[in-house]
């Protein structure tokens, strides 16, 4: 990858994907978004380079995402896609929360995180997969300096003190805790924050 390709996509989240590798069938390929995928990616790309301070002017019109898919859709691995873009090449430190409906779940997004650091060399050049999180060890050996995102299943998480930068809710349908999405949803709701919550298509939250 030349560095001319590099600079485009640290601001530019599409420039990203076009770029980026994914892991079908145990082979490494370019990952190729259908178009269904490509307009809930759209819809969100200046969401995530505000956050990501790359964005100039007024904040975006569109903070949040719901979508409905039918299983088998990508929705955990796109959902780890616009988060990896963001850990990466956020100009500061980001503080981003992941909630899955179960451990099963949650070990799915890093699983897919996890595949994105493996067929991206640049990638597992920055990001580091640590327990439940995944973190940005290039930006500084200080903790409180590094961009991470914290994954949790929606049984043990907690809102206590929450206040990310931006909250992923996957498979928000099936939560064991009701009050949990009540508390965080108002968390989030105090500072300028990336908001994305999906869930299967034929069942209703």
């Amino acid at each position: 990858m030349d560095g001319t390709t590099f600079r485009q996509m640290t601001d530019d989240p599409a420039v990203f994907r076009r770029e980026l590798k994914i892991i079908v069938n145990r082979a490494v390929v370019p990952f190729r978004p259908d178009p269904w995928q490509e307009a809930d990616f759209r819809a969100m790309d200046d969401a995530w380079r505000y956050i990501a301070g790359r964005w100039q002017g007024d904040p975006p019109a569109v903070l949040r995402l719901w979508s409905e898919r039918p299983r088998g859709h990508s929705k955990t691995s796109d959902l780890a896609v616009s988060a990896v873009w963001a850990l990466l090449f956020a100009r500061r430190p980001l503080t981003g929360l992941a909630i899955a409906a179960d451990q099963d779940q949650a070990a799915i997004l890093l699983e897919r995180i996890g595949d994105l650091l493996k067929a991206n060399p640049f990638v597992a050049e920055f990001l580091t997969i640590q327990k439940s999180c995944v973190v940005n060890t290039a930006m500084s050996n200080d903790s409180f300096r590094q961009s991470k995102l914290k994954v949790e299943s929606s049984d043990v998480a907690s809102s206590y003190g929450a206040l990310p930068d931006f909250l992923i809710a996957d498979e928000l349908s099936h939560w064991q805790r009701e009050g949990l999405w009540t508390s965080l949803f108002s968390s989030v709701g105090k500072q300028d924050c990336v908001l994305t919550g999906i869930c299967n298509a034929d069942v209703s939250s």
